[in-house]
């Protein structure tokens, strides 16, 4: 009979912890936006589809498209193009921003985000939720045009 109480106790205990710890888990995302032609400065190494973009260095955000594919671009601080204007690729400025491109991530867009060919500076909308961060592409035609990346957790060497 003492065995029973004791296991009743410690089940409700445990039944009132678990909603609490729940409750205490969930925060709302870190929410920064970022204008065209200014700099995102991830506190924490990301990753999409294998590639790590890393802590530590700002980068300006520019949507590239080729004839395969199109792509968000993290490139150095100092790449710059005029906001809302998309440059060839082919062109001196178009070529200065694709040679400071740091990394390339292939993205899937509904519409034409940049014409084929092309590269234009983004603004972006950054969620952070801890264990993932969400990019919102803001400054093209497509309205909803989101990247996803996975935090990594610990440094590789």
């Amino acid at each position: 009979m003492r065995a029973v109480r004791l296991l009743s106790v410690g089940l409700i205990a445990a039944m009132l912890l678990v909603p609490m710890t729940v409750a205490w888990g969930a925060q709302p995302p870190k929410v920064k936006t970022v204008s065209a032609g200014q700099t995102y400065c991830p506190s924490r190494t990301i990753v999409n589809n294998k590639i790590a973009i890393r802590h530590g260095a700002c980068y300006t955000l520019f949507v590239m498209r080729d004839a395969k594919r199109t792509y968000l671009v993290f490139a150095a601080k100092d790449a710059k193009l005029a906001p809302g204007q998309a440059v060839r690729v082919s062109t001196p400025a178009g070529a200065a921003v694709v040679k400071k491109a740091k990394y390339k991530i292939p993205i899937k867009a509904s519409g034409e985000v940049v014409p084929v060919g092309s590269i234009r500076v983004v603004g972006a909308r950054v969620e952070d939720f801890g264990t993932r961060v969400s990019i919102m592409v803001l400054g093209t035609p497509v309205s909803s045009l989101q990247v996803m990346f996975s935090v990594r957790l610990t440094s590789s060497k």
